[in-house]
This record gives C-alpha cells, structure tokens and sequence, in this order.
C-alpha cells in the first residue's frame, strides 16, 4: 500500500513540476534498470544513476533510459500523457541522463564514461569520492580529481555537475565548470532557517 502512495506521490509531483518552467528530475537508488524505467514511466524528464565505475556501468544506464535503437527501454509509459501525446517520438532527445562520478575508479575511467553515447552529463559525488580516494574533501588530490573529471565532460562534449550542501562551494565549482550544480536540501534549508530564528530570537 505504502509503495503504490509513494508511486502516486511522486506521479503527481512530476506532474505539478511540468506545469513551471522546470522538468522533473529524480535519482534512484541504483542502476538498475526497473527502477529507472519506473521513474521515467510517470513522468520523470531526467535521471540520476549512482555509482557509474565504468563503460559498463555507463551504457547499463543508457539500455534503461533510451528507447530503441539506442536503449532497450519498453513502451510501458503509462504516466507521460501530461508531457504530450508524441512522447515517445522525443523522449530520447528530451530525456536528460546524469551518472554519477563518485569513486577513485570512476575519475581514472572519467573519459570512457563519459563518451558513452546516451550519456548527457555526470553527477560528482564529492563526499563519497573522497571516501574512496582515502582523502579529506577539499585536499589538493581531491580537488584534482574533481577537475579531472571536469576536464573529461569538456573533452567528450557532456554536461559536467556536482552535488554540494554548500552555497560558497557551489559557486567556486560554478566558477570551474560546473553546470549542473545542487547547493543544499530542503531538510538541511529548513535546519539552518530554524536554527537563524532560534538565534534571532535568543538575541
């Protein structure tokens, strides 16, 4: 019961993003090609994969979000009717994919990866790519790394991003090339909006 809730939930608000200037986008859990096939099926306009370590990884996610000739994702879009009855006729033009460079692997095949085609743009994970490099965010290695795969998007033509909780460092990378570029979170805005009003009022 809780499963189809969610389902609806996120149905309808992919539905109320179209209707703004923004397109729905999600991430899910993994690569697998259910659940992207599911979130594309009710609307979803872009796509998030995590952990794309290589070529493979990279064209398993492409098979699931592209239809034929270039994926193998099956016509059970029985969600989409809001963005248009040819739907289908654009969706492989229309959909934006993102995998997500987040691991030591990932940046030494970064290239490879992101010249798969079907391949929109990568999605760093800061956070998790120091974890695996076995370095503190924000080093010099892990700064170079974040480059490297920068470089990597500019060379193969694709659309380079990062995933960041901060608005300072969102702006150094946007002044690096980021073009895809999260700051924050609603929980994390809503913590730091109830801790200024704690504040201010204990002034």
């Amino acid at each position: 019961v809780w499963r189809r809730i969610r389902r609806a939930a996120r149905r309808h608000a992919f539905r109320a993003i179209a209707l703004g200037a923004a397109m729905p986008m999600a991430r899910v859990r993994r690569n697998d090609f259910g659940l992207i096939g599911r979130v594309l099926d009710i609307g979803a306009m872009g796509v998030i994969v995590p952990l794309v370590n290589s070529v493979e990884d990279a064209a398993n996610a492409v098979h699931a979000t592209r239809y034929p000739p270039l994926g193998g994702r099956s016509g059970g879009n029985f969600g989409t009717g809001f963005l248009g009855d040819d739907y289908s006729e654009r969706a492989n033009d229309e959909i934006f994919l993102a995998v997500q460079i987040e691991s030591a692997p990932a940046v030494q095949r970064a290239e490879d990866i992101m010249a798969v085609e079907g391949v929109d743009a990568c999605w760093i994970g800061p956070h998790d790519l120091s974890a695996s490099m076995g370095t503190a965010p924000g080093t010099d290695e892990h700064t170079a790394a974040i480059r490297a795969v920068i470089a990597a998007c500019r060379k193969t033509g694709k659309i380079p991003g990062i995933s960041l909780g901060d608005r300072d460092l969102a702006r150094f990378w946007i002044d690096e090339g980021c073009q895809f570029v999260t700051c924050g979170d609603d929980g994390g805005w809503m913590t730091t909006g109830a801790q200024a009003a704690l504040e201010s009022l204990s002034e």
